[in-house]
């Protein structure tokens, strides 16, 4: 007896030799399958298309041989069920490299014959970080499960971007999207007969995280503990018990751990949940702040109303207050006078390797004099300062002698405040009336302001004079000057943070003082209203 058959690939062949149909088929069974590879191929051959494809089906499922998944979709075919054949050829040219060109070709040949008797149903999913290693499956109802690479069904016709296309007819169906440390998604819908687009949106969450939680001690767990997880976006999980142990199954992501139980300080802490499992150990401490449970305690008497300290109390509260503050003022000071000599070393040593750096740039060009060097009518000199650009850039240049600059202001400045925090210092620990927290409250608040303005002024003029060496300039090398201009007006900038800096340390320091002998003196300010014939307003009152 012969079987001829164009649907397995091969030219016709003998009954005895159908085991080289289609794709190089072999006669070995396959032991646990309810049909082996020769049955699977006779059920075919004598047209019982479903129980071959069934067959042909989980052949592929036990060893993942292309060639059953190809036999699995020429069988639906044959079955009529096109969804399903498409369904397996589309997986099947997923395979890539494992098949032959032709074969590749003849199974999107399969396909195009059978998308007409379908209707195209896009499938969207997310997040996009879960896709590479997804599967799709498909099932009608009361059919067989069929499951592939979800990559094999991405549209390459851009129906909608980054969709999946899947080709379906008028039965219900059940769709499912799974991934690794994700929970499946799943859709149902009737596609009807009227053959127009469909689309479905499946979104993937991930997989629950166990999240083990010890807690102690004892009477905590006894009291009853409250375990709460908060998200990013606020969501709560909460758990209450008294079990030492508890568990919490949650979606990775940020969260905050709070521990709380009765009679216990409340404790939090932030939790990253991972694929992993984790184990968090927490002990609560008893809170002494807490009330017992018990009857109401008896009202505490109100106390006696304030009294005014005498004058050899103030006397000594103030004493004690200045030699506090002259011990803190003497240490803050020294400490500010060694931060001066770093911030002075690390700013001199910027300011000769920028400068060093600008006259290596200049000289390694062949230029002698700068300030002779004219673009306009020398084209020489053009080329000669484009090579000192392309050395040391400008932009490069000012960032350099600006940070610089602001290292030895920095340095000044502490330095005027380490001599500010020394006169305070002298000052605690000496002066006996507040007269002389008041007089370099003032000589403070003076020197603030002049050091402020001539620092501000100084550094207008600074800047007013690079901008006209600027790259705007007749001479575009003038800006290589700046060096010659940082250091004419460096002097004058270091001066005026000196002043700045100890006009600011005393009218601070001093401030302090004026404020802790007030507190110390128990000195309070009375206001009482005032009225007369030609005033009225309010009165204050009081020792200052």
């Amino acid at each position: 007896m012969v079987v001829t058959s164009k649907f397995l690939r091969r030219s016709a062949v003998s009954w005895s030799l159908v085991g080289l149909f289609t794709l190089g088929w072999h006669p070995a069974a396959y032991a646990g399958d309810p049909m082996s590879a020769d049955q699977a191929r006779a059920a075919f051959a004598q047209g019982n298309y479903l129980a071959a494809a069934n067959a042909f089906e989980a052949i592929y499922a036990s060893g993942k041989e292309p060639k059953y998944r190809y036999n699995a979709g020429v069988a639906r075919k044959r079955a009529g069920q096109l969804p399903e054949a498409i369904f397996h050829f589309s997986a099947y040219l997923a395979l890539g490299g494992r098949i032959s060109k032709a074969d590749a070709t003849d199974a999107e040949q399969r396909i195009g014959e059978s998308i007409p008797g379908t209707t195209s149903v896009a499938v969207t999913v997310a997040p996009a970080e879960a896709l590479a290693q997804a599967t799709i499956s498909i099932q009608a109802a009361g059919g067989t499960r069929l499951e592939a690479p979800l990559k094999a069904f991405l549209d390459q016709q851009g129906v909608q971007p980054g969709a999946y296309l899947l080709y379906l007819d008028a039965r219900q169906w059940h769709v499912e999207v799974s991934a690794p440390g994700y929970q499946p998604a799943v859709a149902s819908l009737a596609v009807g007969a009227d053959g127009s687009a469909r689309m479905i949106s499946l979104s993937l969450k991930p997989e629950a995280t166990p999240i083990a939680v010890g807690v102690g001690p004892q009477a905590a767990i006894d009291a009853g503990v409250t375990l709460t997880f908060t998200d990013g976006q606020g969501q709560v999980t909460e758990q209450t018990g008294a079990q030492a142990q508890q568990t919490q199954q949650l979606p990775p992501g940020n969260y905050t751990v709070r521990v709380a139980a009765p009679g216990f300080r409340t404790v939090e802490r932030p939790l990253i949940v991972g694929r992993q499992p984790h184990n968090l150990n927490i002990s609560l401490v008893p809170d002494p702040n807490a009330v017992a449970a018990g009857p109401a305690p008896a009202p505490e008497p109100a106390p006696p109303a304030e009294a005014v300290p005498s004058l050899a109390e103030s006397e000594g509260h103030k004493n004690r207050a200045h030699r506090a503050m002259a011990i803190a003022y003497g240490i803050t000071g020294a400490g500010l006078a060694g931060a001066t000599v770093g911030l002075a070393v690390v700013g001199h040593n910027q300011f000769v390797n920028t400068t060093n750096q600008n006259d290596a740039a200049i000289a390694g060009a062949g230029i002698t004099n700068p300030a002779e060097l004219d673009v306009l009518s020398d084209p020489q000199a053009t080329s000669q300062f484009d090579a000192v650009e392309a050395a040391y850039p400008k932009s490069a240049l000012a960032s350099d002698m600006g940070r610089a600059l602001s290292l030895q202001y920095a340095a000044a400045g502490t330095a005027g405040a380490s001599v500010g925090m020394l006169i305070t210092s002298i000052t605690a620990a000496k002066a006996k009336r507040p007269v002389a927290w008041k007089a370099e409250l003032g000589i403070g608040a003076v020197l603030t302001a002049a050091g402020a303005v001539w620092f501000g002024v100084q550094n207008q003029m600074y800047q007013n004079k690079l901008a006209a060496a600027g790259p705007e300039a007749v001479r575009y090398d003038a800006f290589r000057l700046q060096p010659a201009v940082t250091q004419q007006y460096r002097a004058s900038g270091l001066a005026s943070a000196i002043i700045l800096g100890v006009g600011s340390s005393l009218t601070v320091d001093s401030g302090i003082g004026l404020i802790v002998d007030r507190k110390k003196s128990g000195q309070r300010a009375q206001v009482s209203p005032v009225v007369g014939p030609s005033q009225a307003g309010v009165s204050i009152s009081g020792r200052f």
